[in-house]
C-alpha cells in the first residue's frame, strides 16, 4: 500500500523569503519500488557542518550506522508523489519527471567510496528532488539526532546569493506524522562534502499532527530550490551525491 506525504518548507536569506514544497510516494528512475510517506508540515531548517569538512571522516564507533551506501542504494527510493503545491521532480507524470535518476555510484563517497547519486532537472524555482528508505519494524529513535552526508557535483543553485536548501526528514507511525528541523539548511553547490544533522528530539511536526519517534517507519533527504525571486538566476539541473545516514 502506497500512502501519500505532503509539507511545506520555509527559511529566510539574505532577508529573502524562500520556500518549498513537497508530498509524494512511489519512486522513479532506477531505484525500484515505491516509497511510503504521512503528513508533513511547515518548517525553517537545521544546520549543518561549519567550516571545512574532511569527508574521510569515518562515523564514530558510537554511531549507529544506518546506511553508508557500500554496495548499492539498500531500499532508498525516489519519492514520486505528483504533487500540486511544487514540482516534484521525481513524480510520475510531473512535467519535469524526464530526467530524474537515483543511482548507485560507486566512484566517490564519504568517507569511503559508494554513494546514492541523484539526477535532476532543476530548472525553476518550488522544485524539488526527495531519496527516502521505509523502516520495519518502526523504530525507537527518541533522544537521537538523524546524522547524513551530501554533495551538490554540479548545477542546483546558479545564484551566488539565492542558494538551495537541504532537508533531512522523518516519518512516524501510522499516520506518517513529518518531522524535520525548524529551519531548513542551505548546501554548498561547490563539489564538496557537508554533513547535516537533524536532532529528533527538537523536531517540528505540522499542526494538528502528533509525532513520535519511538515510532519511526521512514526517513530521507531532500534538496529543494525555494521560491527565489525575479532578479535571482533560476536553479539548473543538478547532481548530487548522499552518503553516511547514522544515528547519534
Amino acid at each position: 500500500m502506497t500512502k501519500q506525504v505532503c509539507f511545506t518548507a520555509t527559511s529566510m536569506l539574505l532577508g529573502l523569503a524562500l520556500a518549498a514544497a513537497g508530498c509524494g510516494s512511489s519512486s522513479n528512475g532506477s531505484v525500484p519500488g515505491s516509497g511510503t510517506g504521512g503528513a508533513g508540515g511547515t518548517a525553517g531548517g537545521s544546520g549543518g557542518t561549519t567550516g571545512a569538512f574532511d569527508p574521510t571522516t569515518p562515523i564514530p564507533a558510537t554511531g549507529t550506522v544506518l546506511e553508508t551506501f557500500d554496495t548499492s542504494v539498500d531500499g532508498f527510493k525516489i519519492n514520486s508523489y505528483v504533487d500540486t503545491g511544487a514540482t516534484n521532480l521525481g513524480a510520475d507524470g510531473g512535467v519535469n519527471a524526464t530526467g530524474t535518476l537515483a543511482e548507485w555510484d560507486g566512484t566517490v563517497g564519504s568517507p569511503t567510496v559508494g554513494s546514492l547519486k541523484i539526477t535532476a532537472p532543476f530548472s525553476d524555482w518550488n522544485q524539488y528532488v526527495d531519496v527516502l528508505k521505509s523502516v520495519s519494524p518502526m523504530a525507537d529513535w527518541s533522544g537521537k539526532k538523524i546524522h547524513v552526508r551530501v554533495m551538490v557535483d554540479s548545477g542546483f543553485d546558479t545564484d551566488m546569493y539565492v542558494k538551495g536548501f537541504v532537508q533531512m526528514y522523518f516519518d512516524t507511525g501510522t499516520s506518517y506524522a513529518f518531522g524535520q528541523a525548524a529551519t531548513v539548511p542551505t548546501v554548498n553547490s561547490n563539489a564538496m562534502w557537508q554533513e547535516f544533522v537533524l536532532d529528533t528530539t527538537t523536531a517540528t511536526f505540522p499542526t494538528g499532527t502528533v509525532g513520535d519517534p519511538t515510532m519511526v517507519v521512514q526517513y530521507g533527504v531532500q534538496f529543494q530550490s525555494g521560491a527565489g525571486n525575479t532578479t535571482a538566476v533560476k536553479p539548473s539541473a543538478g547532481v548530487f551525491h548522499v552518503d553516511s545516514f547514522w544515528l547519534e
